[in-house]
């Protein structure tokens, strides 16, 4: 439960006095916030948090949760600079996901050659991150798609169903298949 989590975090935070202690707090606050989708309250947790002292991978957690808060809040304006500066790093998850937002701007944006373009430079950076990246084959598929460019689009989704393996759960088959099958009933050549 993260209000409860909340809870703990900032009583931590009134009464730690070493300063791993308050850093500890102000993460779990900010972590709170988000796991709770409080997006406007992430927001402003982060910015009250001096990130001096903080460690590399507290600090990119800290703009990750800033942007993706700020993102969910429709402020894209606010969250492309952080995002295009974490997706630098596509080796972690969160710099793959950021490449991933930002790809899937570019397609909101009607931007379909980003979206080509970034799509094929985000799988040429060897990222172990295989969720994401198979995200962002599924937005290019869509870039076809919205061009109706049907036997691409399919072509690029069966691609990705036949080479994407799972780790886990997750929906990435799930969203192919539908795909699919949207393609079936619009391609003209049934």
């Amino acid at each position: 439960n993260y209000k409860q989590a909340l809870e703990g975090y900032s009583s931590l935070m009134l009464i730690a006095r070493l300063d791993n202690n308050r850093t500890e707090a102000q993460l779990g606050r900010l972590n709170s916030f988000f796991m709770d989708r409080q997006w406007e309250n992430a927001v402003a947790e982060s910015k009250r948090i001096d990130t001096r002292s903080f460690s590399e991978s507290a600090k990119t957690r800290i703009n990750y949760i800033t942007a993706k808060s700020l993102y969910s809040l429709g402020e894209r304006s606010a969250a492309l600079p952080i995002l295009k500066e974490l997706s630098k790093n596509k080796i972690t998850a969160e710099g793959a996901e950021s490449a991933y937002l930002l790809i899937s701007n570019s397609f909101d944006n009607g931007d379909f050659a980003s979206v080509e373009k970034e799509t094929f430079a985000f799988s040429d950076s060897n990222t172990p991150q295989s969720y994401w990246l198979a995200k962002c084959f599924i937005l290019l598929g869509d870039t076809y798609a919205e061009k109706e460019n049907w036997e691409q689009a399919k072509a690029t989704y069966e691609s990705i169903l036949e080479s994407y393996n799972a780790k886990g759960t997750d929906d990435i088959a799930d969203q192919i298949k539908m795909r699919l099958s949207k393609i079936e009933k619009m391609s003209p050549t049934k």
